[in-house]
């Protein structure tokens, strides 16, 4: 499936499928089901991940999401301790 090809109904179907899990009074979508519903989109895409940083007991990581082609579609850093 190409990215340019992607419905609404299959993002739809995809974000549907997301299970969440009840953090301080919030949804949140964990990793794995945020992975999953990827693949559901955009089954040959790439996540990459690698440290940035890793002092005082603190590690920085950095995701980069790519679909099939190797556009990136997204990136993002978290930290934990």
């Amino acid at each position: 499936m190409e990215i340019n090809k992607i419905t609404f109904d299959e993002i739809q179907k995809a974000n549907e499928s997301i299970k969440t899990t009840d953090i301080k009074g919030k949804e949140y979508a964990e990793v794995n089901q945020r992975i999953k519903a990827f693949r559901m989109i955009c089954p040959t895409g790439t996540v990459q991940t690698k440290m940035i940083s890793n002092e005082n007991g603190i590690c920085i990581f950095e995701a980069m999401i790519a679909d099939e082609n190797g556009k990136l579609l997204a990136t993002g850093t978290a930290y934990g301790k």
